[in-house]
């Protein structure tokens, strides 16, 4: 079958002073079996010489931001580049994960199967482990600020989930003109959740195809889970995630979840300080500060300059 018989598919991956992942991610995307593929990578203003070294990377699109515009600005970046070049698909892939050469064929499967799928994602092992689900379908509480993964694959056949994790999302091209890209605020978190919400909303289907997987080493780059910089982020767009769409019953619940939740870490930072609680403390509570400051962009430009490094 010719290419332009085959859906043309374009894989966004952004990168982020991250560089050996992001090229272990391209290492094994170029052993796909999906024929009609093009890669595009946004580097978001690393310093670590990310840019220039995948300037030598041949067979990829490379976008360079002067900055670092967020997670989300950045994979809308890369999906507007797409739909210039007339992708049907858009993958967005974390850098710090790993296909399976039939990832993205699989995927596309899924979307065959079922013209109201607007959003499929794969499903997620442990990696180095490789055997172990760590994403197989999400469950969403809006109340507690809640994206649950699912560790377990739920059916042989694509189905139905709450949300997908954007390590590994697949969006068509008329969900994309249906309900738009990623809400540029999220700037790390809860964007994938977002955007599933609003496709459901407006009737479309969002599914894990079981046999499309990939291996996630899991928030690589913001320092793995229960850092500081993870706890920021986290707690900043989870208030915003709400904020956009909660009931005000829920609104109100969560408000109060919040509150108790920020108290229970000051707490804990009193009662036990050392670095790390002090460091938990300071993140969510800044996080707190800056979502009602209506301050979206990254950490470091905001509290760095303040002398605020932790």
């Amino acid at each position: 079958m010719s290419n332009s018989a085959v859906p043309s598919v374009a894989t966004v991956i952004v990168n982020w002073n991250r560089i050996q992942d992001t090229l272990e991610c391209l290492e094994s995307l170029q052993k796909t079996t999906y024929s009609n593929h093009l890669i595009i990578v946004v580097d978001n203003g690393s310093s670590d010489g990310s840019a220039d070294r995948l300037k030598l990377v041949p067979g990829i699109e490379l976008v360079q931001n002067d900055g670092n515009v967020g997670y989300s600005p950045a994979c809308n970046q890369g999906i507007e580049l797409a739909r210039e070049k007339g992708a049907q698909y858009f993958f967005l892939l974390n850098n710090d994960a790993l296909v399976d050469e039939h990832t993205i064929s699989e995927l596309v499967t899924a979307f065959d199967s079922d013209s109201r799928i607007g959003i499929a994602g794969a499903v997620n092992y442990r990696f180095p482990e490789r055997s172990s689900v760590c994403f197989g379908g999400g469950v969403i509480d809006v109340r507690y600020a809640s994206c649950l993964h699912e560790h377990h694959v739920a059916a042989s056949e694509p189905y139905d989930t709450d949300f997908v994790t954007g390590a590994a999302m697949m969006l068509s091209r008329d969900v994309v003109d249906s309900v738009g890209k990623f809400e540029p605020t999220f700037f790390a978190y809860f964007e994938d959740a977002d955007l599933c919400v609003r496709a459901v909303r407006l009737k479309w289907r969002v599914v894990v195809a079981p046999s499309s997987k990939i291996w996630h080493k899991v928030s690589a780059s913001s320092g793995g889970y229960g850092s500081a910089l993870q706890q920021y982020y986290g707690m900043r767009s989870s208030l915003l995630f709400v904020k956009r769409n909660a009931t005000k019953a829920q609104l109100f619940l969560f408000c109060w979840i919040t509150f108790f939740k920020l108290a229970k870490q000051t707490a804990k930072a009193i009662v036990r300080p050392g670095a790390q609680q002090r460091l938990m403390a300071l993140s969510m509570l800044r996080a707190s500060y800056d979502f009602s400051a209506r301050y979206f962009g990254d950490y470091d430009s905001r509290w760095a300059r303040k002398g605020c490094t932790g």
